[in-house]
This record gives structure tokens, sequence and C-alpha cells, in this order.
């Protein structure tokens, strides 16, 4: 049985998301998200390292006051 040209680019598109692991729409929306609200925060390379645990702590408690 032969597929028509509507029934093929479903099916790709059917694999295609089959080949995604799930989650991982999710992360890269997630990801471009953190970065709109580092933009509107002005936030440093530094900062954002920070923030993404990437970076160095200052002192023994990250020098945070509360």
């Amino acid at each position: 049985m032969r597929m028509s040209n509507t029934e093929r680019p479903k099916s790709a598109a059917i694999d295609h998301a089959r080949a995604i692991p799930p989650g991982a729409a999710a992360l890269a929306i997630e990801k471009q998200i953190d970065q709109v609200v580092y933009g509107l925060y002005g936030l440093t390379a530094a900062e954002v390292a920070l923030v993404e645990g990437r970076g160095k702590k200052k002192g023994a408690d990250g020098g945070g006051e509360d």
C-alpha cells in the first residue's frame, strides 16, 4: 500500500517527534525563557554563570545577606 503525499509529511513528523527525548522541548523552551529573564534584569555573563551554578561564589556563604 502506498502512502499519499499528504500522509508522508505526517508520518515523518511523527517519526521526528518520537526521536526527540521526552522533556527535550521543555528544556529548550526553559533555556529561552532564562535568556529573556537575564536580559530583562541586565545580567552580565558572570552573573548568569552564578545563577546557573557555574560561577565562583564570594565568601563561604555565597556572599549574600539575609
